[in-house]
């Protein structure tokens, strides 16, 4: 405690302290280093029994300036922190960019498509991307090459109606 969201002037950022010396680096770089020594918040313990008044502590002190002023302060005290982004400026995020987590394909009928990738990341090499195939778009190879059929069995399902 704590580790969590709160909002800033202009959004909102992740805390996380799970080490004593997280919480007082913290206390220190948000201007309540008062708290540090503060019997309600000695311990993880304690500031989990006094949560309610250690949250209003820091949610005044958080909502004073931006999310990029506090990210930036917060690193530079060795807190981990960082923007709770919403999807534009996910998208934007320059891990997003270096993990190439969005993906462009070209689709027929609506043209360049952008869209996020997988984040599981499996194996050696990167994945290669392409568009879903449409309704039985690649039928005739799944029937004949995958599966086997000839072109009477493949002739008589599609007359039978089975791939709509």
């Amino acid at each position: 405690m704590p580790f969590q969201n709160f909002p800033t002037a202009d959004g909102w950022i992740v805390v996380s302290c799970p080490k004593e010396k997280f919480w007082l680096r913290l206390a220190r770089a948000v201007g309540l280093g008062e708290l540090a020594g503060d019997e309600r918040f000695a311990t993880f313990e304690a500031r989990r029994r006094n949560a309610a008044a250690l949250i209003a502590a820091l949610d005044g002190a958080f909502r004073a300036q931006t999310s990029g002023h506090w990210v930036e302060a917060l690193t530079a005290a060795g807190v981990p922190c960082g923007p709770v982004n919403d999807v534009a400026r996910a998208l934007q995020d320059p891990q997003t960019q270096a993990r190439d987590m969005i993906v462009t394909t070209e689709h027929p009928a609506l043209g360049v498509v952008r869209q996020p990738a997988s984040p599981v990341r499996a194996g050696p090499g990167r994945s290669t991307h392409r568009r879903a195939p449409r309704r039985h778009e690649n039928g005739e190879e799944i029937l004949r090459d995958l599966l086997g059929y000839d072109e009477a069995q493949r002739a008589a399902l599609t007359a039978a109606g089975a791939f709509g």
